[in-house]
């Protein structure tokens, strides 16, 4: 019965993806890449609101909080590793992207920034 659950909702999980993927190649400003993360894994979910405008929210309060927690230790840190082990998890996480653009502008290393 737990695997036929869990093969439900792996069904419902790729349904989901494929949904996601055929709405944003709708998108009139680019179409996503090959390369791009996959759509509905990230930590960060863009919804359409009841007026039509879209907004980003976190995937789950769980992992935001997570991630916002992790993010904080690396930045408290000093370390650039810790954000670099951040970033090899949630590589597309926007502030540690950010904190680590600085760092390498910080050391001159503007072509990595």
């Amino acid at each position: 019965a737990k695997m036929r659950e869990r093969q439900q909702q792996q069904a419902q999980r790729l349904a989901k993806v494929a949904q996601l993927r055929h709405r944003a190649r709708k998108c009139v400003v680019v179409q996503p890449g090959d390369d791009w993360p996959p759509l509905g894994q990230a930590s960060v979910a863009m919804e359409e609101r009841a007026d039509g405008l879209f907004v980003f929210r976190p995937s789950s309060a769980a992992d935001a909080r997570r991630t916002r927690a992790l993010f904080a230790f690396a930045a408290q840190t000093g370390d650039p590793h810790a954000l670099l082990g951040l970033l090899h998890a949630e590589p597309y996480h926007v502030e540690a992207l950010l904190a680590m653009q600085r760092v390498f502008e910080a050391t001159s290393q503007r072509a990595e920034a």
